[in-house]
């Protein structure tokens, strides 16, 4: 079952916590409009966001996720009608009539790419460069489905991953998103999901169910990575230097390094080294004065 999948791969207590909080909120029957999901970076949080999305509109389950019946096969593809992801983009050029341009189609191949990349591996980071906000224009896309007769059965769900960029610029998409937060449409859900909550406004936060998931544990880390096929005790070092973060543990394997903790040593003895000459320096400076 997909609660076992997300337990074998966080291996925390604190970690199956909050699934048991999110089994919790549906079998009460109590789901809320808007939710928080904030923790460290590469904790699992999207993955989770994108996993309580499909257990809402399961089909056969009402605690769980069957990942068979269609609603289910549509929302591991990320492809489930009922669930939108919001993500930054990049600024839209201006066309000759100062009206947005909206994305090239570059970026939009792009962004199928990454979705799709997501869609196999949870914990996949979705990065558009370029991208360092939550565009206005996608908020305000989404305001105008939201209110939308739908015809399909289950529940709408909104995933903004990054959310605190959507206080960037002049927080315009952070104040179009309050405005659908304060009339929240019947049978939908947003979550909001972060690794610096507090650069979002205590007027969204204050209106989200908060949610808060801890690191990863080393063995998870190393358990990832293994599956991953990267020998027991390189994956130990990568989960050891990482800290819990798995992002971060799989953006130094990609580096090609075979020997992360000796790497880190010759890291550390060269900023040693610098700082030492550094002040070598300094003193030098010091007395010719």
């Amino acid at each position: 079952m997909v609660d076992q999948k997300i337990e074998t791969n966080t291996t925390t207590t604190s970690q199956q916590a909050v699934w048991a909080r999110l089994r919790q909120i549906v079998t009460s029957n109590k789901i809320g409009s808007a939710y928080l999901f904030s923790g460290p970076p590469g904790c699992g949080k999207e993955g989770t966001a994108i996993k309580f999305s499909q257990m809402l509109n399961c089909e056969i389950n009402k605690d769980n996720i069957c990942e068979n019946c269609p609603s289910c096969v549509r929302s591991s593809k990320l492809q489930h009608e009922n669930v939108k992801i919001i993500f930054p983009l990049p600024t839209p050029k201006k066309s000759s009539d100062n009206e947005d341009s909206g994305i090239g189609k570059k970026d939009i191949d792009l962004v199928t790419d990454e979705l799709h990349k997501k869609s196999i591996d949870p914990y996949h980071k979705i990065i558009i460069p370029m991208a360092n906000r939550i565009l206005i224009q996608s908020i305000r896309e989404l305001r105008k489905n939201l209110y939308l007769k739908s015809e399909s059965s289950g529940r709408k769900v909104v995933l903004v991953f990054d959310a605190h960029l959507l206080s960037e610029g002049a927080s315009e998409s952070a104040n179009a998103l309050l405005k659908i937060l304060e009339e929240p449409p019947m049978n939908t859900s947003l979550i909001l999901v972060t690794s610096n909550k507090s650069k979002l406004p205590l007027t969204i936060t204050s209106r989200c169910q908060q949610i808060d998931f801890p690191r990863l544990s080393l063995d998870a880390v190393r358990e990832l990575l293994e599956n991953d096929k990267v020998e027991n005790n390189k994956a130990m070092q990568l989960a050891i230097l990482s800290n819990g973060d798995i992002l971060l543990a799989k953006d130094l394997l990609s580096r090609g390094v075979d020997e992360p903790l000796e790497e880190a040593q010759r890291l550390i003895d060269n900023l040693i080294r610098l700082e030492r000459d550094s002040w070598r320096s300094s003193i030098k400076s010091h007395w010719i004065r």
